[in-house]
C-alpha cells in the first residue's frame, strides 16, 4: 500500500467538547397506602344522613338541589409551529457533524487504518449537503481528503474523481495563490503522474508552482506554503528529468534550493 503524504488544504484545528452526560437515577417511591386501608370499617362510612337536613326532598324530587356543574376547561392555544431554519442555521448544523467526521478521518488515516476510507466518505457526503454556496472551502477540503485516502489505498481512479470535483469547486470558494488551489492541483498532478499520464501531471505541477507563487507574492515568510512549494518542485523535476527534459527540470531544482 502506498501511503501520501498527508498534506491537507489547510490546517484546521477543531476543539472537540463531547457532551457529557452523568449518570442520573431517577427514584420513584410509592408512598404506602396499606395502613389506610386496614382503617376501621365505622371511620370509612359516611353519614350522608346527617349532613343532609332531614326536610331535604329525596334525590330526583322537585325542589331538590341541583348538582352544580363543573366549569368547562378551557382548551389552551395550538403552540405556533416552529420556524424553518435558515440556510445558514443547517449549514452551521452541518459544520459541527463535519468538523468532526474531517478530524475522525485524518486521524484514522494518519494511522493508515482502513476505516479512514469510510469516514472521509461520509464527511464528504455531508458536506455536499451543504445549502446554496455556503460552506464551500468545506466542501473542497471534504472532497481533497477523501481523495487522498483512496490513494493512499491504492484506488487512484477513484481518488482521481475526487480531486477533480474538488477543482470544479475552486473558483466558488477561493482563488488562485492560496494555498488550498495549489494543493489542489499538486494532489491531482500526483495521481496523473502515478497512472503514467505524464502531460496532464506537467499541467497539473505547473497549475500548482504558478498559484504557489502568486502567494510568495502577497504572503512571503509561510513556511508550510514553502515547504509543500518545494515538494512540488522536486516531483515536477523528476518527471520532467524522466521526460528527458533536464534544462527544465535543473531550473525548477534551483528554485527549489533557494
Amino acid at each position: 500500500m502506498r501511503v501520501w503524504t498527508i498534506c491537507t488544504a489547510a490546517a484546521i484545528a477543531i476543539l472537540l467538547v463531547p457532551n457529557g452526560f452523568a449518570g442520573s437515577a431517577v427514584v420513584t417511591r410509592a408512598h404506602a397506602a396499606a395502613d389506610s386501608a386496614k382503617a376501621p370499617a365505622h371511620r370509612l362510612q359516611t353519614s350522608l344522613e346527617t349532613q343532609t337536613p332531614k326536610s331535604a326532598p329525596p334525590a330526583g324530587k322537585a325542589g331538590a338541589p341541583a348538582t352544580a356543574t363543573p366549569p368547562a376547561t378551557a382548551t389552551p392555544p395550538a403552540a405556533p409551529p416552529s420556524a424553518p431554519l435558515t440556510d445558514t442555521e443547517k449549514a452551521n448544523q452541518l459544520g459541527d457533524q463535519v468538523g468532526k467526521l474531517m478530524i475522525k478521518c485524518m486521524n484514522l488515516l494518519s494511522a493508515q487504518d482502513p476505516l479512514a476510507l469510510d469516514y472521509c466518505k461520509q464527511q464528504r457526503d455531508l458536506a455536499d449537503q451543504y445549502p446554496g454556496h455556503l460552506r464551500m472551502i468545506d466542501r473542497v477540503l471534504a472532497h481533497d481528503e477523501y481523495g487522498i485516502a483512496l490513494a493512499a489505498f491504492d484506488r487512484k481512479q477513484e481518488a482521481l474523481t475526487e480531486f477533480n470535483q474538488e477543482i470544479l469547486l475552486l473558483p466558488k470558494a477561493l482563488k488562485p495563490g492560496t494555498i488550498e488551489w495549489s494543493t489542489a492541483y499538486w494532489h491531482r498532478a500526483m495521481i496523473y503522474n502515478q497512472l503514467g499520464e505524464n502531460e496532464r501531471a506537467d499541467h497539473d505541477y505547473r497549475a500548482a508552482e504558478e498559484s504557489f507563487r502568486k502567494q510568495e507574492r502577497t504572503q512571503k515568510g509561510d513556511v508550510h506554503a514553502d515547504s509543500k512549494m518545494k515538494m512540488v518542485l522536486h516531483q515536477h523535476a523528476a518527471l520532467l528529468k524522466k521526460e528527458g527534459k533536464t534544462a527544465a527540470a535543473e531550473r525548477l531544482l534551483a528554485e527549489a534550493a533557494k
